[in-house]
């Protein structure tokens, strides 16, 4: 399905424009998520992450285990951005969703997430809150390496993901419904049953259209994650 967006989007989704401008940044994201099992069914869980030098986020939320191939998720994530002057933009965030997990094979794991956000941003200079929604779309596969199986208790696996953003409704001030990407490859390891940490390089793309220019932004990011699950 993702697949078949990203075609649309090269070959439709893109509004022609006058010309056409291309940047690149590098960034670090330092993320820490938090879990705690209620019961084998429901974990509440919040990450907390810093984003560049400027972005930080809370995402308290919840994960259902509806069955062995299903999860129903709710996130409701807090975001701060700032700058030299203080306080930039504010969001706060509504965020239903499902993930579906295919264990094909003792060492591979498939996964597909979809989450439908409902967001709430308040410009701080201008004092101006906009709403929008949008849907993301992340099909990701875990290879166990050493040992391999993920019924270890200890392990070394690789990760592999590529995400699309969908903006929906009349919020499509740059012209485009889908108007990110994230391409994700990495390496995990499980200590047990409490702790994992991973390491992912992130390859984000953005268009925008601003005046008849198209803006895409490359980002090149150094993700890093400490998950603990404190029961």
């Amino acid at each position: 399905m993702l697949a078949l967006l990203l075609a649309w989007h090269v070959g439709h989704g893109v509004p022609l424009a006058a010309q056409s401008l291309s940047e690149s940044n590098g960034e670090i994201w330092w993320d820490v998520d938090l879990r705690y099992r209620a019961t084998p069914r429901w974990t509440v869980a919040a990450e907390v992450s810093a984003r560049g030098w400027n972005q930080v986020r809370i995402s308290p939320g919840f994960e259902y285990a509806a069955n062995r191939w299903l999860d129903l998720l709710g996130l409701v994530p807090l975001i701060a951005v700032t700058g030299p002057q203080g306080l930039v933009s504010s969001e706060i965030r509504f965020s239903p969703g499902v993930r579906l997990t295919w264990r094909a094979k003792p060492w591979l794991t498939l996964r597909n997430r979809d989450v439908v956000e409902f967001r709430r941003v308040h410009l701080q200079a201008s004092d101006v809150t906009e709403l929008s929604t949008r849907v993301r779309v992340r099909a990701e596969a875990r290879i166990a390496i050493a040992p391999t199986t993920f019924a270890a208790r200890s392990l070394l696996y690789g990760i592999a993901d590529v995400e699309g953003f969908l903006t929906l409704g009349q919020q499509l001030s740059n012209q485009h419904i889908l108007d990110r990407t994230r391409v994700r490859g990495g390496l995990g390891y499980r200590f047990n049953r409490w702790w994992t940490v991973e390491g992912l390089y992130l390859l984000e793309t953005r268009w925008v259209t601003r005046e008849d220019i198209q803006i895409t932004t490359w980002n090149h990011i150094l993700q890093m994650r400490l998950v603990h699950f404190i029961r």
